[in-house]
């Protein structure tokens, strides 16, 4: 159980019932959750997903200048938007070798670079 604050000048303090799964069984239990924070989780799930796959491996370069750091940044997320275009591709395809996000980040690297 993880104790969260929130402040919501949209939501009042009503409850709703969500479906959750036990990691160690796998059976599944109706838990009361706050309304902003079931709001909140079917709002931000992409934003979030997006962020952890965006941290998982990132160019950590040293920047000068502001704007050089911003460009990292959007490069990084644009190589993340790839790999998931990578992925809903390959479903549409019934592809067998889906590339994991590393080793699309080393073939894309690769393929970048060339021989340097």
């Amino acid at each position: 159980v993880k104790e969260v604050t929130m402040l919501s000048t949209m939501h009042s303090a009503t409850l709703t019932t969500v479906e959750r799964w036990r990691g160690e069984d796998g059976q599944r239990s109706m838990v009361s959750i706050p309304q902003a924070v079931a709001d909140y989780c079917r709002m931000m799930q992409g934003v979030d997903r997006h962020n952890q796959f965006s941290g998982a491996y990132t160019f950590d370069h040293k920047c000068v200048k502001w704007w050089q750091s911003l460009f990292f940044d959007m490069l990084n997320r644009c190589v993340v938007n790839a790999w998931v275009l990578h992925g809903i591709e390959c479903d549409a395809k019934n592809c067998v070798h889906r590339l994991s996000q590393r080793s699309f980040v080393e073939s894309l690297s690769d393929l970048l670079c060339g021989t340097f």
